[in-house]
């Protein structure tokens, strides 16, 4: 359990060391990096929670239309926030994102070859079985 738990955690950072590693690309973003980084996976993270809803639609669980509160102003900002808090308590908070950084530029490469598939799996994922989901339910209608 405790290496199962700690490869979750490594992937987990490794898809920030990712984000990261795009905007310390741009000299423009280098200095807010990791807060990008962090808000890009809290976008994601949000798509997902989403997405939830449209499975159990597309499975026939009976759900009227989208909680009209999950798109509220107010509760997006909210749960955002709330989303990114534990981001950075867990990525950036003591300057976690260098240790980060450090562990995945010394790693070989062909050692994180299931990391970098699953990353853009995840990535495709994410965006693919929204807007999939989406289509059908639309057709089904």
């Amino acid at each position: 359990i405790k290496s199962k738990l700690l490869i979750d955690m490594n992937l987990y950072k490794y898809f920030f060391y990712r984000r990261y590693r795009y905007w310390l690309q741009n000299k423009k973003w280098h200095s807010t990096a990791p807060y990008s980084a962090l808000f890009d996976l809290t976008v994601l993270n949000w798509i997902n929670l989403l997405t939830i809803f449209l499975v159990l639609k597309a499975l026939g669980i009976e759900i009227d239309e989208l909680p009209e509160v999950l798109l509220k102003k107010w509760f997006v900002l909210f749960i955002g926030i709330m989303i990114f808090i534990v981001h950075f308590f867990f990525l950036c908070r003591g300057g976690k994102y260098k240790l980060i950084l450090d562990f995945f530029e010394n790693k070989q490469s062909d050692k994180l070859i299931i990391f970098k598939i699953m990353y853009w799996g995840y990535i495709v994922f994410s965006i693919v079985l929204p807007i999939g989901l989406g289509y059908i339910i639309s057709k089904l209608n």
